[in-house]
């Protein structure tokens, strides 16, 4: 049985590496939870370690930097666990290397030719066996990767240093807008605890139905050109209004007693122009949005 040691990994990287190795034939599972069997001519007791950061790593030089595919992290981890033990004394195929890991020849093939040109792998004839390799691998290539890998990933990139920023100033704005929101409805619920306010206040409403309803009839009337129904039309709207201003006036006395301003029941946001939320309504970015920020 072969033990897969994975370090450092996060669960979604171990789990995608396990998958790999399964669909590839690499390994499969037992009775045991979690215990994976090596399918490859290994030997018994061999490791098989893999590290997250090879899926992760750019290996090569400047612009020619590429990141390696799942096959390519599996066969160089099959070398360097026989070179971790043996060295570069050790000499082996590619087709060994392909059935070991139940893959192609050809991936084995371009997977070593990868890390050759990141010059992070090299080779020689074997002196056994013609179609044998020694393989010797460069750690100081492997460590010099790996630390330019932790280190764009401590780095976050412009983009995503202007997309956190944003989300800064985005939360900001929402902070502003839920706390003028917040004071308003605070209010709202003041008045609307008391009895005559919001007796006052449905008056008012029903007010305004029944005057909507009156104006739309005067237009009628006026384009059918009934005079009558145009006379009787209008004099329900005057009506209406004047009952209106009278209600809207017994609102405001009683939002005075309760020491409360029209303005309060509305929200108050610093920015009147954007609402708080620091865009206008044609999607512009507005005046008070910070400047030289995404």
């Amino acid at each position: 049985m072969v033990k897969i040691e994975i370090h450092h990994v996060s669960d979604p990287t171990a789990f995608r590496a396990v998958k790999e190795a399964r669909n590839g034939g690499l390994v499969r599972r037992t009775n045991k939870v979690s215990e994976y069997v090596f399918e490859g001519d290994v030997g018994d007791e061999r490791r098989l370690y893999l590290e997250d950061w090879w899926f992760h790593a750019k290996f090569g030089r400047g612009e020619e930097a590429r990141t390696p595919n799942p096959d390519d992290v599996f066969v160089f981890a099959y070398i360097k666990s026989f070179y971790d033990e043996y060295g570069d004394k050790w000499e082996m195929s590619r087709r060994y290397i392909a059935k070991g890991l139940n893959i192609l020849r050809d991936k084995v093939c371009k997977a070593v030719d990868f890390f050759k040109e990141a010059g992070v792998l090299f080779t020689e004839k074997g002196t056994e066996h013609k179609s044998r390799t020694k393989f010797k691998i460069s750690n100081k290539a492997l460590q010099k990767a790996k630390e330019a890998t932790v280190k764009r990933a401590k780095t976050p990139s412009a983009a995503v240093r202007e997309a956190d920023e944003k989300a800064a100033i985005d939360r900001s704005y929402a902070r502003k807008r839920a706390f003028a929101e917040w004071k308003a409805k605070e209010k709202q619920d003041q008045a609307n605890a008391d009895e005559t306010y919001r007796a006052v206040e449905a008056e008012i409403k029903r007010l305004d139905m029944e005057a909507g309803k009156a104006a739309a009839n005067v237009v009628l009337a006026e384009e059918n050109g009934n005079a009558e129904q145009y006379k009787t039309a209008t004099e329900l709207l005057n009506e209406l209004t004047e009952r209106k201003r009278a209600a809207q006036q017994l609102r405001r006395e009683s939002l005075e007693r309760l020491g409360i301003t029209e303005e309060s029941l509305t929200a108050q946001y610093s920015c009147k122009k954007c609402s708080d939320t620091g865009h206008l309504p044609d999607g512009r970015v507005c005046e008070c949005y910070p400047r030289g920020r995404p």
